[in-house]
């Protein structure tokens, strides 16, 4: 049944009760929302006038204004009707049908108000930013949750407190900030928005804090009621952008002031960039290298060098790689550098290659001519060696015949000259014999390169005996006391390490002045064996100025009527032991003795016994 159907019956009804339908009617139109119109269709428009149809098509959109405007005209169109029939059965209903839906339509306008201002709520509370108003004398009108947060006060310490002289009084310097030269208060005046940076606030303890912030005036009927204020703390910022000022100046100084050449690389050797100092050393401009292949600024001889190792630092991100190359300047000339390759990942991931050379064309120069002195001077040891040898040898055959012949004029005519023909011919012999062991020497020291024998494993105890057994005669002339303490393996020339403490312990037994004591020993320092050989020594011992001369041939600190010798036997020592990779030196003092220390390599298969 159609609703112009119910209101037909209604008509026979007495009137009180149509005047209770039409209140049930008007109460469930009032209490339903706005939607209720889909329900009752367009058959409603029987119950109303034709002027109020316009209600209903447009209250969806201005629900206010439509439920106000039809609710006016309804009501005048009644009472263009009949004034008798005013209070009629339709003129009751729609009545209280139009009123019923001012009230619904009023009360979703206020639901929707109400949602509104809790969505303004909502965002006020949930921004990052501190916001709040104040009024046209500087009050604080309202305070979001962020501005309480960053100001360090509660909302009821702020509210309808004056802004300024709160948390904007002074400076950043700590100066007087005067209201009047506020630019948050110039807004009030002026009605400028205006944008504001690096100023800053204070907390409610007393610590300032920077910010940026905007000020936007508030208008009411055309006149300046207050303003709105939004700040931002920019501490961090000001942090991140420090932080951003001192990683340029590090970029600076790592790469564009670096007294080093960086280049950045593809995967196909194009470079990428250059810094300046690598450019003036190749003798181009930036730009001029940038773009270039790589393989053109590199010796022609070098480029299949670098291409493979371009292509193991691709294939191994992370690991670094060095090798020496030769650059070409824009010149053609060349210079020699040390470089050092990595690949790396650049901001958007793609793979390069960090290249920084030094330049070492000084340090190859260098190298070369050491390289060329050290051959030139082999090669001059090697025949002065051969020279002292064969001189050395050549000179025994007549060194041995006028010694020979020396001593058969004093066997035979000694007593039969003079006494001086006699002391003469002492002269010869005894010049004869100091010739021979010097020749003997200059063999032996000769033969350390020459005829050098084969480094092999030795017990330095089995050497160390055969040295003794070597000097037992002496030995048992003087009474001398030889003993050791634990002695390594090592890997040596067993005939020159026989030599070296057969040299050393003789010297022990020439100078001294009472019973000789001689003490070897040896300690593992540092991946080298140190060796000892001690002595009771003379009273004076060795002067210190004279430990590096005793080491150098035929250099001696005392005469042959004091000490017989030729000055051969410790620079023979000496060159033992730098041909074995080590190094000789002395220790000596006044009724303290003497102690030689030399070193050999310890190698991994060196053992103490």
């Amino acid at each position: 049944m159609k609703i112009k159907d119910y209101i037909s019956k209604l008509e026979t009804r007495p009137k009180g009760l149509l005047f209770a339908a039409g209140i049930i009617l008007n109460c469930l139109i009032g209490y339903s929302d706005y939607r209720m119109g889909k329900y009752l269709g367009f058959e409603a428009f029987y119950l109303l006038p034709v002027s109020m149809a316009s209600w209903f098509i447009g209250r969806k959109s201005g629900i206010i204004m439509a439920v106000i405007s039809a609710g006016v005209l309804g009501v005048a169109e009644m009472f263009e009707h009949a004034n008798d029939e005013i209070w009629s059965t339709e003129a009751h209903i729609v009545v209280f049908g139009v009123f019923a839906y001012i009230i619904s339509g009023t009360k979703l306008a206020l639901q929707e108000v109400s949602k509104g201002k809790t969505i303004l709520s909502s965002l006020l509370e949930s921004a990052g930013e501190g916001i709040y108003g104040i009024d046209i004398k500087g009050d604080h009108t309202m305070v979001n949750r962020a501005a309480v947060q960053m100001l360090g006060y509660e909302v009821s310490e702020l509210i309808g407190r004056h802004s300024h002289s709160i948390w904007h009084h002074t400076r950043a310097d700590g100066t007087p900030y005067p209201q009047e030269q506020c630019r948050i208060y110039a807004t009030l005046r002026d009605g400028v928005v205006k944008h504001i940076t690096d100023e800053v606030f204070w907390r409610k303890d007393g610590s300032p804090f920077p910010v940026n912030y905007t000020v936007a005036p508030i208008w009411e009927e055309g006149k300046i009621s207050g303003a709105v204020i939004v700040f931002r703390d920019i501490t961090e910022a000001r942090r991140a952008e420090e932080a951003l000022r001192v990683s340029e100046a590090r970029y600076k100084a790592l790469y564009c002031d670096n007294p080093t050449m960086i280049f950045t690389l593809d995967t196909r050797g194009t470079i990428l960039s250059v810094n300046p100092f690598a450019a003036t050393q190749l003798g181009y401009e930036t730009a001029e290298l940038e773009g270039k292949q790589v393989s053109e600024v590199v010796h022609e001889e070098d480029r299949t060098a670098l291409t493979e190792q371009l292509g193991t630092c691709l294939e191994n991100p992370g690991r670094i790689y060095r090798n020496k190359f030769r650059k070409v300047r824009k010149d053609g000339t060349t210079l020699w550098v040390e470089e050092t390759a990595q690949s790396v990942c650049d901001l958007n991931g793609a793979l390069n290659v960090l290249v920084v050379c030094q330049d070492i064309t000084a340090r190859k120069q260098a190298e070369e001519r050491l390289i060329k002195t050290m051959a030139d001077l082999a090669r001059s040891n090697k025949d002065l060696e051969q020279f002292a040898y064969a001189v050395s040898h050549d000179l025994q055959a007549p060194l041995r015949s006028m010694s020979g012949f020396a001593q058969l004029l004093t066997e035979n005519y000694r007593g039969k000259l003079d006494a001086d023909a006699d002391k003469h011919l002492d002269f010869i012999v005894a010049g004869a014999k100091r010739m021979q062991r010097m020749i003997e020497d200059i063999l032996a020291y000769s033969r350390i390169g020459t005829r050098a024998g084969e480094l092999t494993v030795l017990n330095c105890e089995a050497v160390l005996n055969q040295a003794i057994a070597n000097l037992h005669a002496a030995i048992e002339e003087n009474g001398a006391v030889v003993t050791h303490g634990p002695l390594p393996v090592v890997k040596a020339d067993q005939s020159q390490l026989v030599s070296l403490l057969q040299n050393l312990i003789g010297n022990a037994l020439k100078f001294n002045a009472g019973r000789p004591q001689v003490h070897v020993s040896a300690v593992k320092q540092a991946g080298e064996w140190v060796f000892s050989v001690r002595d009771n020594g003379i009273g004076i011992g060795i002067d210190p100025a004279q430990f590096d001369r005793i080491f150098m041939l035929f250099q001696r600190l005392h005469t042959q009527e004091e000490f017989q010798g030729t000055g051969v036997g410790l620079a023979i020592c000496k060159k033992i032991v730098e041909r074995h990779g080590g190094r000789i030196w002395v220790e000596s003092g006044p009724e303290k003795g003497t102690t030689f220390y030399f070193s050999l390599p310890a190698g991994g298969e060196t053992e103490q016994r």
